[in-house]
């Protein structure tokens, strides 16, 4: 017994409703301009799209498919200075390997204060401290977090933990963002 298929009411050489096997099988009728819109192609978000995840005070960490375009990823920074926030791109002098470069890499670009003792509890201290500063919030740009989630998973998740804490109550108390962009 055939299936009836609204869309395929047509019926074959023999008088019969075609299944949906028969219908499957058949070559697609749709125009050629119809089959390239359909095909299947990544989501690559605009700057703007981009931008709009950041300003979403309910998302402290904004994760980005490594596909995204060069000029997209390049044009991040200045679009979010644009917008108010600080901007720290923790792995653009070189790739994060440990715990320690990654701390270290904070406490240079970041000028912590000679309290910060290179852990992650002192790291969350002194960035709660600068909640003052700009006028919209901080944003820590991740380009390549691969090096670091493969030698010590632990340690990023521990920064994404910081940074997550860190946004939740710099948002609640002094109405600013401190963000996390990943590419990964």
């Amino acid at each position: 017994m055939d299936i009836f298929v609204g869309w395929a009411a047509n019926k074959d050489e023999r008088g019969r409703i075609p299944s949906w096997r028969r219908v499957m099988g058949k070559a697609p009728s749709c125009p050629d301009s119809v089959s390239r819109i359909l095909e299947p192609r990544p989501m690559i978000p605009t700057l703007e799209q981009i931008l709009g995840r950041v300003d979403d005070p309910e998302t402290p960490v904004v994760w980005l498919d490594p596909a995204i375009p060069e000029d997209v990823w390049r044009s991040l920074p200045a679009g979010l200075t644009a917008r108010g926030y600080h901007v720290f791109h923790i792995d653009e002098p070189g790739p994060v390997e440990d715990r320690e470069s990654l701390l270290a890499r904070f406490e240079a670009m970041m000028h912590l204060p000679e309290r910060y003792m290179h852990d992650f509890d002192s790291l969350k201290d002194c960035l709660m401290g600068m909640a003052a500063e700009p006028s919209r919030g901080w944003a820590v740009l991740f380009s390549n977090p691969g090096p670091l989630r493969q030698a010590d998973e632990a340690a990023f998740e521990e920064l994404m933990e910081v940074l997550e804490s860190v946004h939740e109550t710099v948002f609640e108390i002094h109405m600013k963002s401190f963000k996390l962009v990943v590419r990964d």
